[in-house]
């Protein structure tokens, strides 16, 4: 009787690496395992969403989900996940320090950031401090699954609309970097920083929350190099972003 071959899951045409990193007979079993996925989120409907989506996809298994930061990353430390989905806006926790309290939890799961903000100064940011992935809420569900499938192949995920911003921002020009790029909310936060409001008034002009004030507020720094509030304002007068 002819022997029968092993059957391996191939993802995306090649096949899988055991995130993990085990050896020898071990490798064939785990490639043929699901991935386990943990989801965090602090909106009940976006985080059922996801689940609801990445339960019809072959190969996926959400073994957990999150409504914080710090609930991540104990389910992380205790279900040992494959791949988490995180929102980077979450009450107790936000942005790059909630990959770097994550990264302390589990070290080996591998990140995706799924985040409202697509500005290219915290994209740069998250990828420098760990996540493999980054799709913007705005994106095709479809992106979503892509950057699972990537990231737990070895590789990492930038939707193409992010992964333009971050290459026009490095990109040289005159042997400088380009200038402060301000979109519509980044331009009407800053005029109301230079009007001297705080964030509680920024985010009721606005119709916004002080979270999203708050890193409308971190982007502006990082565009203008600047260290605090007030020199983003100092610059932002000098290159005439606004007036003094």
């Amino acid at each position: 009787m002819p022997k029968r071959r092993p059957v391996s899951k191939r993802v995306n045409g090649s096949r899988l690496a055991d995130p993990r990193g085990v050896d020898g007979n071990e490798k064939s079993r785990a490639a043929e395992r699901r991935l386990r996925i943990l989801v965090a989120d602090d909106h009940a409907v976006v985080r059922l969403g996801i689940i609801a989506l990445l339960e019809t996809q072959p190969g996926f298994d959400l073994v957990g989900e999150a409504s914080s930061c710090l609930q991540c990353c104990e389910k992380a430390a205790a279900l040992k996940p494959d791949v988490v989905i995180l929102d980077l806006e979450m009450g107790d926790c936000g942005g790059v320090q909630a990959i770097e309290r994550l990264a302390e939890a589990d070290p080996e799961a591998r990140v995706v950031v799924f985040s409202v903000h697509v500005n290219d100064c915290l994209v740069s940011d998250v990828i420098r401090s760990g996540a493999l992935g980054y799709v913007p809420k705005s994106a095709s569900p479809r992106h979503l699954v892509d950057a699972v499938r990537t990231v737990c192949s070895g590789n990492s995920y930038l939707d193409p609309g992010i992964s333009s911003l971050v290459m026009a921002r490095l990109s040289p020009r005159n042997g400088r970097a380009n200038p402060a790029d301000l979109s519509p909310r980044e331009s009407s936060v800053l005029r109301l920083l230079a009007e001297g409001k705080r964030n509680k008034e920024i985010a009721d002009t606005l119709f916004i929350s002080e979270r999203t004030v708050k890193f409308h507020v971190r982007a502006l720094m990082q565009k203008l190099d600047a260290r605090n509030r007030t020199e983003a304002v100092t610059k932002a007068i000098t290159e005439g972003l606004v007036r003094g």
